[in-house]
C-alpha cells in the first residue's frame, strides 16, 4: 500500500514540475562571471509551483488514506447464522469482521459486550457459538443451525460455507455435541423478503421456508415461517435440494415407537394385528405431530399424536377401499362389523366359491349356462359384499351377496344386449360350428394383478400409495382396468389391460 502511494506522488511531482533545465544552462552560460538577479515574479511561480505540488501531495496521500479505509471497511460478504438468536457478520475483502449486528433480543444477549471488529471470522464464529452454547441455545434437544452467505463470488461463498462449517464443528465438537448444520447462498428476492418482514425473521430462514413449502406436500411457508430452525432441519430431511450436514436432533419427541403405541390403543387394536403403513414425523399447523398410518381388515387408521405430550391430535377409522379378503376363509357367517372392544380381524368372510354358488343359486342357473363372471369385493357404509355379473344365452344378472352372511342384498336380471362390445355368448353344443370371428372366453388378470404390474412400471412400493383406486371397465370393447394412486406429490394412472395385463396408457403428473 505505502509503495503505491510513493509512485502517485512521485507521478504528481513529475506531472507538475516544468522541463526548463536547458534554458537555464543556457542563461548560465551568456552570463558567466554575473548574477542571475531573480525577479519578483519568478520568485512568485516558483511559491506556487510549490505550493501545488504540496497540495498534490495531500491530496494523493489523501487518497491513499481513504483507498486504505474504504479496503478495511467496505462489506464484500455477509454471513449469518440462525439458531434462534440471528446474527450477521460483515466481512471486507480480506474475511476480517467489519461489523456484527444482532437481528433480534435473543442476539443481542449472544453478542453482549464483544468487541468483532478486525477480527478472523473464525475467531468470530468460534466466539458466537460458543455463546450460543453457554445461554442454552445450542444444545443436545436443539442442534441445529443455519449458515447463509451472501457474496458475488459462488466459489469464494462454497469457502467461507466450508471454513463456517468446520469452525462451528470444533466448538460444538469440543462440548461433545453433534451439530447439525443447513448451508444455503443467499437468493433474496421480494417474495422471501415479504415473509422475512411478516414474521419477524431472518432472510435466510425465510428462503428456507419457502424452498421447504415448494418442495413438501400440505406445508405453506406462512406455517414454516414460525417453526424453529430445528424443526425446519428435521423437515429438510425429507426435501432433495436443502444442503445439511449432520442430523437434526429429535430428542425433545416421545419418538415413533412410543407413538405407536399411544395410536394402537387409541385404536383398540394389537400390534401384531395392524399393517403399519407409514410413521413419520412431520408438522401440521406449527406443531411437531407423528403421523401414523396402519390398517387392520377391513378397516383403516390415520392418527396424528402430539409429538412432545403424546396427545392424540387426529384419529380416523374407514373402510378400506383395497382390502381383499382371503378367497379361501372358512364359511363361517358372523357380523359384518367387529363387535365393541375387539378388533375387526374377528371378522370372517365367505369363499369366492361360496359366493358365486349363492349368485347362481338366486340366478336359478348353473355354472355350466354362464359366462363373462365376475365378482368384485366391495366396502360400503360397514357392509362387506361381492358384487358378481354373469350372463346366459338369453339374460345378464348382477347379484351383490353380503361377504359374511351370505344374504343376498340386490338382484338384477335383464335380457342379454347382443349388440354389446363385451358379450361373449356361452360355448354352443359340438354339433353347432361356431362363426369364424365368434369371441372365446377370457379369463381376467384380477385387480391385484394390474396393481402389481402398474406399480412395478411406476417404480412406487405398495405402503407409500395413496388414494388408491381400481376401476374394471370396457372401453371400445376392451375389457381394462382403470387405476389411479398417488406418491410423494405426484398423481399417475394407468390403463391396463384385463386380460393380457398389457399397459395401454399411462400418465404421471405433479400432484
Amino acid at each position: 500500500m505505502n509503495n503505491d502511494i510513493n509512485k502517485k506522488i512521485k507521478k504528481a511531482f513529475s506531472d507538475i514540475t516544468p522541463d526548463i533545465f536547458d534554458s537555464i544552462r543556457t542563461k548560465c552560460n551568456e552570463q558567466k562571471g554575473s548574477a542571475v538577479i531573480m525577479t519578483t515574479n519568478k520568485r512568485n511561480n516558483l511559491k506556487k509551483f510549490v505550493s501545488i505540488a504540496a497540495a498534490i501531495v495531500l491530496v494523493v496521500a489523501g487518497l491513499g488514506v481513504f483507498g486504505a479505509y474504504e479496503y478495511n471497511t467496505a462489506v464484500k460478504a455477509v454471513v449469518a447464522l440462525d439458531v434462534n438468536p440471528s446474527v450477521e457478520i460483515k466481512l471486507n475483502a480480506k474475511e476480517k469482521v467489519v461489523e456484527v449486528v444482532p437481528l433480534n433480543k435473543e442476539a443481542e444477549k449472544i453478542i453482549g459486550t464483544m468487541d468483532f471488529k478486525n477480527s478472523d471470522l473464525t475467531v468470530t464464529v468460534n466466539a458466537l457459538v460458543g455463546s450460543m452454547l453457554r445461554n442454552g441455545y445450542l444444545t443436545d434437544i436443539t442442534n441445529s443451525i443455519l449458515v447463509t452467505v451472501d457474496g458475488k463470488d459462488h466459489a469464494k461463498n462454497a469457502e467461507l460455507q466450508n471454513k463456517i462449517d468446520t469452525a462451528i464443528n470444533e466448538v460444538l465438537g469440543g462440548k461433545n455435541l453433534e451439530g447439525a448444520v443447513l448451508i444455503q447462498e443467499n437468493e433474496a428476492n421480494d417474495e422471501i423478503l415479504a415473509l422475512a418482514e411478516k414474521y419477524g425473521i431472518s432472510e435466510g430462514k425465510a428462503q428456507l421456508a419457502l424452498k421447504l413449502s415448494k418442495e413438501l406436500e400440505n406445508h405453506t411457508a406462512d406455517e414454516l415461517a414460525e417453526l424453529s430452525i430445528n424443526e425446519l432441519n428435521i423437515l429438510a430431511e425429507k426435501a432433495e435440494n436443502v444442503n445439511s450436514k449432520g442430523t437434526a436432533s429429535k430428542k425433545a419427541y416421545i419418538g415413533e415407537e412410543k407413538a405407536l403405541e399411544i395410536a394402537l390403543n387409541k385404536a383398540n387394536v394389537k400390534k401384531a394385528d395392524a399393517n403399519i403403513i407409514k410413521i413419520e414425523l412431520d408438522s401440521d399447523d406449527g406443531i411437531m405431530v407423528y403421523e401414523i398410518e396402519f390398517t387392520v381388515p377391513p378397516y383403516e387408521y390415520d392418527v396424528d399424536i402430539h409429538a412432545e405430550n403424546g396427545k392424540v391430535l387426529k384419529f380416523e377409522k374407514e373402510a378400506d377401499d383395497d382390502y381383499r379378503p382371503v378367497t379361501e376363509t372358512p364359511e363361517k357367517p358372523v357380523e359384518s362389523t367387529a363387535p365393541v372392544g375387539t378388533t375387526a380381524s374377528a371378522v370372517t368372510y365367505l369363499s369366492t366359491a361360496k359366493i358365486k354358488a349363492l349368485a347362481l343359486e338366486k340366478a336359478g342357473v348353473k355354472e355350466n349356462e354362464i359366462t363373462n363372471y365376475y365378482a368384485e369385493f366391495d366396502f360400503d357404509d360397514g357392509v362387506a359384499s361381492y358384487e358378481v355379473s354373469f350372463r346366459t344365452e338369453k339374460y345378464e344378472f348382477d347379484v351383490d351377496v353380503h361377504a359374511v352372511t351370505g344374504k343376498v342384498l340386490n338382484f338384477d336380471k335383464e335380457l342379454v344386449d347382443y349388440d354389446d362390445d363385451d358379450y361373449i355368448p356361452v360355448n354352443k353344443p359340438t354339433n353347432s360350428e361356431p362363426t369364424t370371428n365368434a369371441p372365446v372366453n377370457e379369463t381376467l388378470i384380477g385387480k391385484d394383478k394390474a396393481k402389481n404390474i402398474a406399480l412395478k412400471h411406476a417404480g412406487v412400493p405398495a405402503n407409500e400409495v395413496r388414494g388408491y383406486s381400481c376401476e374394471y371397465d370396457i372401453d371400445d370393447g376392451l375389457k381394462v382396468y382403470d387405476i389411479e394412486f398417488e406418491h410423494k406429490g405426484f398423481e399417475y394412472s394407468y390403463e391396463i389391460n384385463a386380460v393380457t395385463g398389457k399397459i395401454i396408457d399411462s400418465e404421471k403428473e405433479a400432484d
